[in-house]
Parts: structure tokens; sequence; C-alpha cells
């Protein structure tokens, strides 16, 4: 447990997580007591509102589900055109096969290449 209240902020996935399973641990605790567990444990600068627990509870599911990969995460980051990363993530993992090095500006090039294939136009081309 953290010795002194670190900063203020946005709960990380890892975080929720934990509230979770502290609920599904103890079903007794109420919303202000996994509050001030979470204010203790985090070293949170103040303790989460009573709504903020509210929307985590609520989508527990989905913080359950978290990977561990994600855990530090604060926000799920949509994709803008997930055709284009799907066909650039396909490039990168063909040239990795051939041992080919890539550098960040012929990655750029090959993605706004694919954006224009796929029909994205050019004022939705996103900057580098």
């Amino acid at each position: 447990m953290p010795s002194r209240p670190e900063k203020a902020g946005n709960l990380t996935y890892g975080q929720k997580k934990k509230i979770c399973q502290w609920h599904d641990a103890n079903t007794t605790l109420i919303q202000s007591q996994l509050a001030d567990k979470a204010k203790c444990w985090f070293g949170l600068f103040k303790a989460p509102f009573q709504r903020t627990i509210s929307g985590i509870l609520r989508d527990s599911q989905k913080y359950l589900r978290v990977v561990d990969l994600d855990l530090k995460c604060k926000r799920n980051r949509l994709l803008v055109f997930p055709a284009v990363d799907g066909a650039l993530a396909n490039w990168v993992l063909q040239c990795q096969a051939k041992r080919v090095m890539l550098s960040g500006d012929l990655i750029n090039e090959r993605a706004s290449r694919f954006a224009t294939l796929s029909g994205v136009q050019e004022e939705h081309l996103l900057l580098f």
C-alpha cells in the first residue's frame, strides 16, 4: 500500500478490475466503502465519487475480462479506420517475416497509401 497519495485522475483498467474483484469477494461492502478502500489502496489524492464506483460495478464484466496488456490503460481507443489498420498490420507482419527493416517514415507512407486505396478522403487522413 502506498505511503502517501500520488495523484488525482482517472482510474486505470487494472484499478477498476481490482474494485470489481473486491466487490465480488465481499458483496456487503457499500460503494462508499469501496471508494475509500480504492483511495487508500491506490494512493489517490481523493476517493472516487459514488457515481464512478457505480459505473465501474455496472460495467464489471467488461473490466473483469480485461487482458494484462490493457491493465495500465485509462481509456479504450477506438480505431478510426479499422480497414487501414488491418492492412497496415498485415503488411508489417509480412515485412517482419522477410526480415525487412521498417522506418517510421516508411510505415507512415504505407499507411497513407492504404488509406487512399481504402477510399479515405484526403481531409480525413491522419497526420503523424
